[in-house]
């Protein structure tokens, strides 16, 4: 239900914010790269725990470990990347 919440509250202030494309928005939403990162990293400690779940869920496996921590580096790269070019 955590990460429901997190979701919602960022979703609320992206709304709420002024701005012509995303990434005006999420620069007005958060004003700066540290607080856009906060949110970022708290998302991504919600994520870890939804994953942890999700293994638990279907066994821990070396094909679900692998998987999932594929997809955790991929999106946190993709997450750098756009925090880079918003607050650039």
């Amino acid at each position: 239900m955590n990460e429901i919440n997190l979701l919602l509250d960022h979703y609320l202030k992206l709304l709420e914010a002024e701005g012509n494309s995303y990434e005006s928005v999420v620069k007005n939403a958060y004003q700066t790269r540290d607080n856009y990162e906060a949110f970022l990293r708290e998302l991504t400690l919600t994520e870890k725990a939804v994953n942890r779940a999700a293994i638990q869920t279907v066994g821990k496996t070396e094909t679900a470990s692998e998987l999932i921590s594929g997809m955790e580096k991929a999106t946190e790269g993709i997450r750098t990347k756009e925090a880079e070019k918003i607050f650039a």
